[in-house]
């Protein structure tokens, strides 16, 4: 057993998010259950009590979990810290690097280049797409 739900109660109206702290709890499978805790967990002999408030603020759960199954409880600042992707004008997918815009574009640039030399663009479309990206500069 990993989990245990010891209630699960809505809330209504839902409660104000602002001061609670985001957590995820990781346990020992790779299953992660996000959500929200107002006090601190409940700490006992074989394992840990904590009431879990929905990411919407709608619903409130108090689950057991014994430590042998839990891997880490993670206190989050946002659900997803990972930095957005965005498609280029070649149409792949790019993170993004804040730090060399130019050295970005000016690979997209070159992607489009070797396109064109492969036949895969038309001059046509090698200029327009081109275009795009030196506006960006």
């Amino acid at each position: 057993m990993k989990c245990l739900t010891l209630g699960r109660r809505p809330l209504d109206p839902p409660m104000a998010l602002g001061n609670m702290q985001k957590v995820a709890l990781r346990f020992l499978d790779g299953e992660v259950i996000k959500g929200l805790i107002a006090d601190n967990p409940q700490r006992n002999k074989y394992g840990v009590t904590v009431e879990l408030v929905s990411p919407a603020g709608d619903e409130i759960e108090l689950l057991g979990i014994p430590y042998h199954s839990l891997k880490a409880v993670f206190y989050l600042k946002s659900w997803d810290s990972r930095p957005p992707e965005y498609v280029d004008v070649t149409g792949q997918w790019s993170g993004t690097r804040m730090d060399t815009p130019l050295v970005d574009l000016l690979g997209e640039i070159g992607r489009l280049a070797d396109l064109r030399d492969r036949g895969e663009l038309t001059d046509e479309d090698f200029q327009r797409r081109r275009r795009v990206i030196l506006d960006k500069i």
